[in-house]
């Protein structure tokens, strides 16, 4: 019996100050790119649009839930990533980054004190020019780097929270045990305007999407791609 399989993922395209012809010619053009892939969980994706032609701002999404109970086409399953990320070699006008963003479900320590609430997930070295969409911004350090994926790196980027909670905001070089494992804290995330609270938006820890694999018994995976047309 072939596996189960569950995909969840999501595309965003924003832009202000986008002239109404290319607001209205985006979203076809954004359709026939997807189509365009041979891969079906792809290309069957259905595009949304909230663009506002009066506020000249672009809005186009896919929120795409993928379940099958035997999975139909495993190579295609397999080689979703690597299709998502050609697209985006193949249109760079509008497709910017391609990351896996892959929830962990582990344990947080720093010394003693456990952190039963803060979320993990697992990114790619693209999830840098994405974060400011998720209300964030580097404060210290630096982001996961392509060398921390391809050597699964013990590295990770940490929310204010943590920052804040266990390491009095001097979180930078110091180690945290995500899932009984020491990983060096490289970069830091502004907390922006969420409050620092357990379980909060600004309580999760980032490590190497190669990594996350690891941990994780999970097959879902949340793969997020944006863009600044123009």
């Amino acid at each position: 019996m072939a596996d189960t399989m569950k995909m969840e993922y999501k595309i965003f395209l924003e832009a202000e100050d986008v002239s109404q012809s290319r607001i209205l010619s985006c979203a076809s053009y954004m359709k026939r790119v997807l189509e365009s892939c041979n891969n079906p969980y792809i290309s069957r994706a259905e595009l949304d649009d909230e663009s506002d032609l009066d506020d000249f701002v672009l809005r186009l999404f896919v929120e795409e839930e993928i379940e099958e109970k035997e999975c139909t086409n495993p190579a295609m399953a397999e080689s979703f990533i690597e299709d998502m990320a050609e697209l985006v070699e193949q249109y760079p006008d509008v497709l910017s980054g391609v990351t896996p963003y892959v929830s962990v479900n582990t344990s947080v320590r720093s010394g003693a004190e456990k952190f039963k609430r803060t979320q993990v997930y697992g990114v790619s070295e693209d999830f840098a020019d994405m974060d400011a969409a998720f209300g964030e911004e580097l404060a210290q350090g630096r982001y996961i780097k392509y060398l921390d994926v391809t050597r699964r790196s013990t590295v990770c980027v940490i929310g204010e929270y943590i920052n804040q909670t266990a390491f009095g905001g001097d979180g930078l070089g110091k180690s945290i045990q995500i899932g009984g494992v020491p990983y060096t804290v490289v970069g830091i995330l502004s907390g922006g305007s969420y409050a620092l609270e357990e379980g909060g938006p600004s309580d999760y820890v980032y490590i190497p999407y190669t990594n996350a694999g690891k941990i994780s018994d999970s097959t879902e995976v949340s793969l997020y791609m944006f863009s600044c047309a123009g």
